[in-house]
């Protein structure tokens, strides 16, 4: 986001709580030209208020994750946009 000055940030809300998920759908992204572009995608408890963050980059499909996981992987060299799977709740990149 810092690298799209002329964007603007935005969040929008993409779903409630009801029959289909438990939590809020949130998507966070750059705006111009009315259209949005979605950066992360994130759902939140309502219960709870807890955080997670959906990883797309995981061998077995996109999977929500925790905002503390979710800070590990982005701010390490050794994940950033490489495929990965979790093993007891530790990234591991994926070597196929």
């Amino acid at each position: 986001m810092k690298t799209a000055r002329a964007s603007k940030p935005q969040l929008m809300m993409e779903g409630t709580p009801g029959r289909d998920s438990k939590h809020y759908w949130v998507k966070v992204g750059l705006s111009n030209l009315d259209m949005f572009r979605t950066q992360y995608d994130f759902h939140v408890d309502p219960k709870t208020s807890e955080i997670f963050f959906l990883d797309r980059m995981v061998k077995e499909g996109p999977t929500a994750i925790t905002l503390k996981q979710w800070r590990e992987y982005y701010r390490s060299e050794a994940f950033n946009n490489k495929m990965h799977t979790y093993k007891k709740g530790k990234l591991v990149v994926v070597n196929d």
